[in-house]
């Protein structure tokens, strides 16, 4: 599912607390987890920063 490669998708699966990154190591490919830690990190930082 393509829609499983978006920035919105992976930071809705890490932001629900029944989830987290468990659901990303179980469906995704290595390289497209750590894509998806790559955008929650960025993100993280940038709401950071508008504080």
């Amino acid at each position: 599912m393509e829609s499983q490669k978006t920035r919105i998708y992976a930071l809705a699966i890490i932001l629900n607390p029944t989830l987290k990154f468990d659901w990303i190591d179980q469906h995704c490919a290595e390289d497209d987890e750590m894509v998806a830690q790559t955008w929650i990190c960025t993100s993280m930082l940038e709401y950071q920063m508008l504080q």
